[in-house]
């Protein structure tokens, strides 16, 4: 079912198995980054406008990784309005598909 998921969002977007076997995650970042990228300051003042915790299970024993919203793998950017405190197992459950669980106002504390 999951397979079918993917294929099904990778053909609405455009992307080929063939690209995706093709590229490496390392080169899908390069293009992310390409694409736009954050500063260190930016991520650290939204994980703690977002209190610290993981947005979609609240841990806060956990690391915290940047979750792209919309995936690298369909286009998506590794600027910071692109991206979302998630622990590892949330980011892992979370997959590919583009959820934001940001709260209201994120933006502000990034001073753009």
């Amino acid at each position: 079912e999951r397979r079918r998921e993917i294929a099904k969002l990778a053909r609405l977007v455009g992307v080929t198995k063939a690209h995706v076997k093709r590229t490496t995650r390392e080169e899908r970042m390069k293009h992310a980054q390409n694409r736009g990228a954050h500063t260190p300051q930016e991520w650290l003042a939204l994980v703690m406008f977002c209190g610290e915790r993981c947005l979609l299970c609240g841990s806060t024993n956990r690391p915290l990784t940047k979750d792209h919203i919309i995936s690298v793998l369909f286009g998506g950017s590794d600027r910071i309005d692109n991206l979302q405190p998630l622990c590892a197992p949330c980011n892992s459950s979370k997959g590919i598909r583009s959820i934001d669980y940001r709260p209201a106002g994120w933006w502000k504390v990034i001073g753009r």
